[in-house]
């Protein structure tokens, strides 16, 4: 190994020291530190990505078959399905669709996003529990004509419909309630897109590219949600139930067992990292290590 000699114009008081005292001088691999570091990152990122979507993830029979709503688009250039189990009957979980919108009681995602800053709400809402056909559900505050009820059967299934001015049906998103067991919904959700879709002027391949992404990151939130809500709550007493707080607030903050997972990923990668890179030098840009 190298030594620092005197005339090495990178000598500082301190690395002088160093070598006087018998430790070598190495300098410290930047690059390959950065790399390491963006490579943790990712795996970081890709383990986040993987469990996000396993928590809502269709199975392959629910995105095959055929759902309420369906003959609406019946040729869609796109599509995308969700669904959650939810530890509670249909008829528990319906009251917090029929009462979904923005000026209602919030789509349950990110009320920043969709609800103005208002909290979507925690309990069942009387006023917004009659829907039929030609109910409106604001998306956003403010607007009136945006996603509209095209079919409804209580308890089984919802179809929401944005349609063109000529008439035609351009987006539906249906969400159907299925009961497995006695005491579960499974809550599945479809979005369909018809051809011409092109919002805020986007590019078609374009549009359906980010829209995927951005439904993702709603749909989601939207269906931990209602699960939390739906599980909570109490309509008897009119109150959000205080068992299982922990992992209700977990749920409402998108993080289960999966989720806990990455932390102990991250903390795998912490400390490799911090067992590859002694303690470096401030100051000098390298690192030390004790001689033998």
């Amino acid at each position: 190994m190298r030594r620092v000699s005197a005339q090495n114009p990178r000598v500082t008081p301190i690395t002088e020291h160093e070598v006087v005292l018998g430790y070598p001088y190495t300098r410290c691999p930047m690059k390959k530190k950065l790399l390491l570091v963006l490579l943790g990152i990712s795996i970081v990122f890709a383990v986040l990505a993987i469990c996000a979507s396993m928590q809502v993830r269709a199975t392959p029979d629910e995105r095959a078959r055929t759902l309420a709503g369906d003959d609406l688009i019946p040729q869609p250039i796109g599509s995308v399905n969700h669904a959650i189990t939810i530890r509670r009957p249909p008829h528990d979980v319906w009251p917090w669709l029929a009462q979904m919108g923005s000026d209602r009681a919030g789509w349950y995602a990110y009320d920043f996003i969709d609800n103005g800053g208002h909290r979507s709400a925690e309990r069942i809402l009387p006023d917004y529990q009659n829907v039929h056909v030609g109910s409106v559900f604001p998306a956003l505050p403010g607007a009136k004509d945006v996603f509209v009820v095209a079919q409804c059967e209580p308890e089984h299934s919802l179809i929401l419909s944005w349609r063109l001015p000529s008439g035609q049906y351009q987006t539906t998103w249906a969400f159907v309630l299925e009961q497995p067991q006695p005491d579960q919904t499974r809550l599945i959700v479809r979005g369909r897109v018809a051809s011409g879709y092109r919002p805020y002027g986007l590019p078609e391949w374009l549009a359906m590219r980010v829209g995927r992404l951005a439904h993702f990151i709603m749909q989601r939130k939207q269906l931990l949600g209602i699960a939390r809500r739906a599980e909570a709550y109490d309509r008897h007493v009119e109150t959000v139930a205080g068992r299982d707080i922990m992992e209700n607030r977990l749920s409402r903050w998108g993080v289960g067992p999966r989720m806990l997972l990455l932390a102990l990923a991250y903390a795998v990668v912490a400390g490799t990292a911090t067992h590859m890179w002694p303690a470096t030098c401030v100051g000098c840009g390298r690192f030390r290590t004790p001689p033998s």
